[in-house]
């Protein structure tokens, strides 16, 4: 299993996405929490293929420039994963730097759940450039 999550998470920031494609399951339920305003590929998504349409969205508009996991806890078919992230948008040529939480189920050594937190409103300001005015 250890290992398996290890090769998704290398796949990953490799941007090895015919690699990623091959550890998710068909009948997936994935979902990444953050605003869809700002970022289109947040919400949920059930099935394989709107899963690698979301990698898309993320593809398009970001590259991976470092994805590092930092803590890596394996129990059973479940794991959680704490990565240090930096993506430049490409749009404006911005770096954003965050930590990722992720939580994942596996079976046959697939992603069959998947769950993604990150500190929203940092990234958000990050992405847009500017402190977000909350009066």
């Amino acid at each position: 299993m250890r290992a398996a999550v290890r090769d998704i998470f290398d796949a990953y920031a490799k941007q090895d996405f015919g690699r990623v494609a091959a550890r998710i399951d068909d009948d997936i339920q994935w979902v990444i929490y953050g605003p869809r305003q700002v970022f289109p590929f947040t919400g949920p998504r059930a099935g394989k293929r709107a899963v690698l349409d979301a990698l898309a969205m993320i593809a398009k508009d970001y590259m991976i420039e470092s994805h590092i996991p930092k803590i890596m806890v394996v129990d059973g078919d479940r794991a959680a994963v704490l990565s240090e992230v930096i993506v430049r948008q490409r749009t404006s040529n911005r770096a954003l730097n965050f930590r990722i939480a992720n939580f994942l189920r596996l079976r046959n050594g697939k992603i069959v759940e998947f769950e993604e937190f990150v500190d929203t409103f940092d990234v958000t300001e990050q992405a847009l450039g500017r402190w977000i005015n909350l009066n």
